[in-house]
């Protein structure tokens, strides 16, 4: 022990030389690779092929695929069109399809093998000088005019579900029940349509989002279109509409395998030898853990934001992170950016030294996301001095400001962006993740979300859960994470959060109390069930045996599932199709796949899984919960009772006592497993 501090005191020597080194080459640095120009997203062109483009005066269309047209209209006396990436669309340089075109009667007419677009030439898009019929007599698609509103919409997601009680997916709803206000902060909701529709058609408008600087992948300026339309017209072909759209957005993000799964963090003052317990009592229970979380208590309290380790309850960093490494365990912290670096940082000088200010005064380096140098100094000096694996973005101070003008261009799309492609940026070849909100269309390829602090933690809320996670597919963003708690005074609600978290994108166990407001843990506490001021701890060790057990085996079920989940995360990626998705795009002329949001909480997880969580409570007298499962076409097996359904005319009920395993889970008939 008493080598301990010299050898303490020869690290911070060499880190403060690397620091400096570090400050020193940011600083030399003359050019910014673009993060975008590679990486694991896949191409990035956004220039279209000269032969897939038809230009007609003011307009000009794309034809990308047989079944997706980009229709653009400029406006100026001298028309340029909208050549920049976007954060929504990286790539328009697309092999070009086969298609047609030809003028009669002042009508432009292009013909793909899916579609015919016709267009009054010279005219403004309207829904008298533009339109899109079906070419395809088996497809559900049939017609489309500009303007015509989408009634079969599926619906995308929206920015988080903080202090929400079970809010709408439906973008008119969003703005006239929330009036688009959505969070803590009550911001933008960030709502998306998505891109699949029971109509057959769905439309991309990317008029408003900001056009990107082709030298430094920042952005630049707003879309100089006037209008810049994506039309989606893949009848019920609901994943060929998604693969086109990663296409031109990118490849959905593949995130780390221990990422797919058990996840513990905590808001609390944890110290470095508690974090070990945690990892400790987890093994010692025989839990699988595989990504340890540090809540924003790891930071300096100078400030609601931080970015150096408060020394009073880490003295020693290097050694908890040497052993949670040696544990196999990915680690990450909590971050709030809005207040900047301050001068109590241990990074703030050379961060003044990087970008060559006068720091004497001792104010804060402001947080300004629309201004490279400091955002990328932030990134390449303060965080690149901390040994965590990834980053959980907890930005909640508005959509607009702090640099960003709002809408498109907001803090919390675009500190995912930096942060999911840091890596690349410095000419490293690991895949990077971030835990963090919805920032809007192009979000699916820095994911995992983070659905932020529901209002209520009741059945209500984890009935809703599924529907949001698996509608998000239609966005290409189902990889989200919920908190998975449970109240003190409801062991049933808390195990069955436990399961349905087991059969879902991102098992993250979040116990929200003991750090501050009225859960603040400052006295002694019941060792077995609550703190202080009688706050529930949400630890699955300190539950009866029962509850223990049960939640016990649902981690284990996860484990197992493991090798399943990481082939179907690497078909999403390559496809665009997420690994929880709703049952219409297995089968989309089945009237019942569309019934998830009406109460019945069911959906895909993979290619052969199909997942009815249970999200109410059991019957006081029999024990027993009855689930309502749609059971689909085709033979499938009930993993908890063998039993072989076969499907696709009638749904089917399954009793399931308190202690059950898992959520109602069916496979495939004749897979493993």
């Amino acid at each position: 022990s008493t080598l301990r501090p010299y050898a303490m005191g020869l690290a911070t020597t060499m880190a403060s030389l690397s620091t400096t080194a570090l400050a020193l080459a940011f600083a030399a640095s003359a050019t910014i690779t673009p993060p975008l120009a590679s990486g694991p997203w896949g191409a990035r062109d956004p220039i279209a092929r000269e032969a897939s483009m038809v230009v007609s005066g003011n307009a000009r269309f794309s034809i990308l695929t047989q079944s997706l047209i980009r229709m653009e209209y400029d406006d100026a006396t001298t028309p340029s069109f909208e050549n920049r990436a976007t954060i929504a669309v990286i790539n328009r340089n697309l092999e070009t399809p086969s298609f047609t075109q030809s003028v009669a009667d002042g009508v432009l007419t292009i013909d793909t093998s899916a579609l015919r677009l016709q267009y009054v030439v010279g005219s403004e898009f309207g829904a008298d000088s533009l339109n899109i019929t079906s070419l395809d007599a088996d497809s559900a698609f049939d017609f489309w005019s500009h303007g015509m509103a989408d009634t079969g919409n599926l619906f995308g997601t929206i920015r988080t579900l903080d202090g929400e009680d079970l809010p709408p997916l439906n973008c008119s709803l969003v703005q006239s029940e929330l009036n688009n206000q959505c969070g803590w902060d009550e911001s933008d909701c960030q709502c998306e349509w998505g891109l699949v529709s029971r109509q057959g058609w769905a439309l991309v408008n990317d008029s408003s989002n900001w056009g990107l600087d082709g030298s430094t992948d920042w952005w630049d300026s707003m879309n100089t279109d006037a209008t810049d339309l994506y039309f989606f017209g893949h009848g019920h072909d609901y994943k060929a509409a998604l693969a086109d759209y990663v296409k031109i957005g990118g490849s959905m993000a593949m995130t780390p395998r221990q990422a797919l799964g058990v996840w513990f963090t905590r808001w609390y003052d944890y110290t470095q030898e508690e974090v070990e317990d945690i990892v400790f009592e987890f093994q010692s229970h025989s839990l699988p853990l595989d990504v340890v979380v540090l809540d924003m208590n790891w930071h300096k309290k100078n400030d609601w934001t931080g970015y150096t380790f408060d020394d009073r309850l880490y003295p020693y960093p290097e050694d908890l992170f040497n052993y949670l490494q040696s544990q196999g365990l990915l680690t990450a912290a909590n971050l709030h950016d809005a207040s900047g670096v301050g001068s109590f940082e241990k990074m703030y000088q050379p961060m003044c030294d990087a970008l060559g200010m006068d720091c004497s005064d001792n104010e804060p380096i402001p947080f300004n996301i629309s201004n490279i140098n400091t955002s990328l100094a932030l990134e390449d000096v303060v965080l690149a001095d901390l040994p965590f694996d990834f980053w959980w973005i907890d930005w909640q101070q508005g959509e607009a400001g702090y640099g960003a003008a709002g809408g498109k261009q907001n803090p919390t799309i675009w500190t995912a962006h930096i942060r999911a492609t840091d890596r690349q940026r410095n000419g490293q070849d690991e895949r990077a993740m971030v835990l963090a909100r919805w920032g809007g269309l192009g979000g699916h390829r820095y994911q995992v979300g983070f659905s932020g602090d529901v209002k209520d933690v009741n059945w209500r809320t984890l009935g809703y859960q599924p529907y949001f996670t698996a509608t998000a597919a239609n966005v290409a963003f189902s990889h989200w994470s919920h908190d998975i708690v449970g109240p003190g005074d409801d062991l049933e609600l808390y195990v069955r959060w436990v399961q349905s978290g087991s059969y879902s994108a991102v098992l993250r166990n979040h116990d929200r109390g003991g750090s501050a407001g009225s859960c603040a843990d400052d006295g002694a506490a019941n060792p077995n069930t609550d703190n202080a001021n009688g706050c529930w701890v949400d630890m699955p060790w300190l539950t009866p045996t029962a509850e223990f057990e049960a939640m016990k085996a649902a981690f284990r079920a996860r484990e197992a599932l493991l090798p399943y989940l990481y082939t179907g995360l690497r078909q999403a990626y390559d496809t665009g199709l997420g690994l929880v998705r709703s049952m219409y795009y297995e089968f989309p002329e089945e009237a019942a796949a569309y019934w998830q949001g009406l109460g019945m909480p069911q959906y895909m997880l993979g290619d052969d899984l199909v997942v009815s969580p249970i999200t109410h409570a059991a019957d006081n007298v029999t024990n027993l919960a009855t689930q309502t499962v749609w059971v689909p076409p085709g033979a499938w097996l009930d993993r908890a009772s063998g039993v072989l359904r076969v499907g696709g005319t009638s749904t089917g009920g399954a009793s399931t006592p308190k202690g059950a395993v898992d959520a109602r889970v069916t496979r495939r008939a004749g897979i493993a497993g």
